[in-house]
């Protein structure tokens, strides 16, 4: 274990200085609008051309169980190559591995984004991007989906940012942000694979509300992710969006809601059939059938006996 620390700890600084010598590299992330203050408090690097800078410096062993490197044809190969580099630590600040966004994009380009591969530090699903920075005296936390999307968070003082690391919200993230807050913010891009990736957290968060711990969601407009909104209106285009969250029962209705006539029978009955497996992971169906109730304008015992709740609680 202590071997693939160090080893990736070296892969950091070597990232780090590799950054400071690459134009095309600091023209990249100007061009994103990230400053060099952001990019060095950050680690931000960057992974040349060669796919031997690496492992030519690594023992292919360690280098590979780090998730430094690739194996081909008995060959050692650097699996980060002309790559902005993003160190990845886990919420105490152990760095346990990297993301690596491509600069040039190309149809030679396997993919824009290249993560670590699950190692003995690295899980994914277990990791929030700059959670590390986040300590308990904030009241609420924003995750937003991209790298760069952190990046600018913090850069216009909204630094309770962190990342979901690109994927759908676990709950083994939601968890290590329980244990670090109150209450949760999703801001979701406000198109239709926003719409989509807030849906797929509804059941995700169901079962950790309560207790005191809550979570709104926050829609940014169409066509925009927080690096671009910051960038085009500044931190006030950001803090309106955020002023407008919708806590998680509104938003679910909202979003089950949405293309439903809510005038005929057979449209309320979609979207309760719809919301029914939400409201059986909630601890407490209360508020979620009561925001039923109010904006279906249905008869409240109906509701209850239909999300099989006890109305008298």
């Amino acid at each position: 274990m202590q071997q693939i620390c160090q080893a990736l700890l070296g892969a950091e600084r070597f990232y780090c200085d590799s950054l400071l010598s690459s134009r095309c590299a600091i023209a990249y992330l100007m061009a994103r609008g990230i400053s060099a203050a952001t990019a060095k408090a950050f680690r931000i690097g960057y992974a040349g051309e060669s796919y031997k800078a690496l492992s030519s410096m690594l023992d292919a062993s360690v280098g590979g169980r780090a998730g430094l490197l690739s194996v081909k044809g008995g060959i050692a190969y650097d699996r980060f190559v002309n790559r902005i580099m993003f160190p990845i630590r886990d919420a105490e600040g152990v760095l346990v591995g990297f993301a690596g966004r491509v600069i040039k994009e190309s149809e030679d380009v396997f993919a824009k984004y290249v993560n670590s591969p699950e190692t003995e530090v690295f899980k994914k699903g277990k990791i929030l991007y700059a959670l590390d920075k986040a300590d308990s005296n904030y009241e609420e936390l924003i995750v937003v989906e991209g790298f760069f999307d952190v990046l600018s968070m913090h850069q216009y003082g909204f630094s309770n940012a962190v990342g979901s690391m690109g994927t759908a919200i676990t709950r083994s993230q939601l968890q290590l942000l329980k244990q670090k807050t109150r209450r949760v913010v999703f801001c979701f891009d406000g198109d239709f694979a926003g719409a989509q990736a807030a849906k797929a957290s509804f059941n995700v968060v169901a079962p950790l509300l309560g207790d005191g711990f809550s979570v709104d969601y926050a829609f940014l407009p169409t066509g925009h992710d927080p690096n671009s909104l910051l960038e085009e209106n500044g931190a006030a285009g950001m803090r309106q969006c955020l002023d407008e969250r919708m806590d998680f029962y509104d938003a679910v209705f909202k979003l089950f809601s949405d293309g439903e006539n809510l005038n005929i029978a057979e449209g309320r009955a979609r979207v309760l059939a719809l919301v029914k497996p939400i409201g059986k992971a909630l601890k407490e169906k209360k508020t979620l059938c009561e925001v039923l109730q109010r904006s279906l304008r249905m008869d409240g015992e109906e509701v209850y006996e239909y999300m099989d709740a006890d109305l008298s609680n």
